[in-house]
């Protein structure tokens, strides 16, 4: 009677199992969860406007030539050549300051229009959430990864919005 109620239940087991729906064939009322790599977004982003290279070039020459202007003035005894050296230096530095100021709002602008391409996709595709692989998942199966969606979103969005299409 052992055999017959071990049997009965692996058979009860099998049939359930076989009976649970595939996680990829679920119905509309289950989660929707997708990922995204926002280093690769932000990166394409950056790459994409021509501007952000030449001020991350112009802000690494003026780090380095603030940096050469410090290690010469500790070896300058002239005052004379002291100030003017510091006035240059106090110039760099506030075109430094400019420059953080422009990366700061570049910074902005494209989390907000990252931030309207999720919104748009997670609304027309019914996501309910959009996580990071990079930091907020381990893993996640290519055909959830929506990285490159995001990309084209931002790019639709752009195209929609920029002055020659108006």
């Amino acid at each position: 009677m052992k055999k017959k109620e071990i049997i009965s239940i692996f058979i009860s087991v099998f049939l359930i199992g076989c009976s649970i729906v595939n996680p990829r064939e679920k119905d509309d009322a289950a989660l929707k969860i997708r990922s995204i790599n926002i280093s690769v977004i932000i990166e394409y982003m950056i790459n994409s406007e021509p501007v952000t290279k030449a001020l991350r070039d112009r802000k690494n020459h003026l780090l380095k030539s603030i940096s050469e202007i410090d290690n010469k003035l500790v070896d300058l005894i002239d005052e004379n050549k002291r100030e003017s050296i510091r006035v240059v230096q106090e110039r760099y530095r506030t075109e430094l300051h400019e420059i953080n100021n422009k990366g700061n709002d570049f910074k902005s602008r494209i989390l907000k229009e990252i931030d309207r391409a999720l919104r748009k996709l997670s609304n027309e595709r019914n996501i309910d959430f959009i996580l990071n692989i990079g930091e907020g998942a381990v893993f996640s199966a290519r055909e959830y990864d929506i990285t490159e969606d995001v990309i084209r979103e931002i790019v639709r969005l752009r195209k929609r919005n920029s002055p020659v299409s108006r």
